[in-house]
């Protein structure tokens, strides 16, 4: 506790400005380095594989870890202490003060840990020494947990809603990580076939070991831009439709076109459901009620992903051979749900 004594002492010699400046200074250092570093522990510690031990009933002893620098990683742990993150158990022994908070501020950084690497290499990009995707990536676990984490919060309920209107009997999610959405859509009375395809083999692999099968969702591995490769490992005739949440904006314009037009050849009939961040402009931004588009929008820029905007969107559509029959958005999030029908079925 700051004594009285103390302050006197500083207001004396700093003066009451000096004084009043360098209580604004700290506080400012303290709110600015002190999420940096935190977020920074936090990654070392999840990257270490310590994090589990930090939320068991035993907790983590530093002395009992060898393979790693005793002396910094008691520095890591004694940090989160004085914040308040952690308990000392003993004096190597620590543990997270509150299990359920700590695994809330887990999920919440999972974004910031997908894209370190990118942000700690912006100089180089912004000079043009680096390149996105050849020299710098993001993380793809993270960024798997992070996308994960905040589309089963709203993203999930959000496109069901719109699905909803549509009557489908069967859906095929492509991109569809470990089924998330296809679980959602099972848990909430979707009584129709459910199918997924991804690219990652471990996220199918999550997605079958967490009792995909069981709920009767069918997982696959593949390319999305391949997708009539799959054809007979889905359900024998009509599809109703192919879900897309949170993918498109990774590929340009030319290669979103070819893959739709293909889907409407391959699978005549079939209508498309789209879930995506839609572009704004900064102003536009600005002067909305907080939220992290801000941060999502930059993230998205800087690792070469395309948000567009809602007529950018329906017109790539148009060109396809399909045509907007439903929408949806949310200004609080900037989500936006389209649903577009294949000319032919129309």
């Amino acid at each position: 506790m700051i004594r009285i004594r103390d302050l006197w002492q500083i207001v004396r010699i700093a003066g009451p400005f000096g004084f009043w400046r360098l209580l604004r200074h700290s506080r400012s250092l303290k709110q600015t380095t002190g999420r940096f570093l935190v977020q920074h522990a936090l990654f070392a510690l999840d990257r270490v594989g310590l994090v589990d031990s930090l939320l068991s009933d035993g907790g983590l002893d530093v002395a009992s870890k060898p393979e790693l620098d005793s002396s910094m990683l008691l520095a890591v742990c004694e940090y989160l202490y004085e914040n308040r993150l952690l308990e000392r158990m003993s004096p190597t022994r620590f543990q997270a003060r509150n299990r359920s908070e700590f695994r809330a501020m887990l999920r919440c950084m999972y974004a910031s840990f997908a894209y370190g690497q990118p942000l700690g290499a912006l100089d180089k990009l912004l000079t043009g020494q680096w390149k996105y995707g050849r020299d710098v990536v993001r993380d793809g676990k993270y960024d798997a947990m992070a996308s994960a984490d905040l589309t089963s919060l709203f993203s999930y309920g959000f496109s069901a809603s719109v699905l909803r209107t549509t009557g489908a009997r069967s859906v095929l999610d492509l991109g569809c990580g470990t089924g998330g959405f296809l679980d959602y859509l099972r848990d909430h009375g979707f009584s129709g076939a459910l199918y997924g395809l991804d690219l990652s083999e471990d996220a199918i692999d999550e997605g079958i070991r967490h009792g995909a099968e069981a709920r009767g969702v069918e997982l696959h591995v593949g390319d999305l831009f391949e997708v009539a490769n799959y054809r007979s490992d889905l359900q024998e005739g009509k599809l109703d439709v192919l879900s897309l949440m949170f993918v498109l904006h990774e590929f340009e314009d030319g290669a979103v076109m070819d893959m739709l037009r293909r889907i409407g050849r391959e699978f005549p009939g079939t209508s498309v459901l789209l879930t995506e961040l839609p572009a704004r402009s900064s102003d536009e931004i600005r002067n909305a009620r907080r939220t992290v588009f801000p941060e999502l929008k930059f993230v998205h820029e800087i690792s070469g992903q395309i948000l567009r905007t809602r007529d950018q969107w329906k017109d790539l559509f148009e060109r396809s051979g399909f045509t907007l029959r439903a929408e949806r958005a949310n200004e609080l999030t900037n989500q936006l749900c389209m649903f577009f029908a294949s000319i032919e079925s129309t």
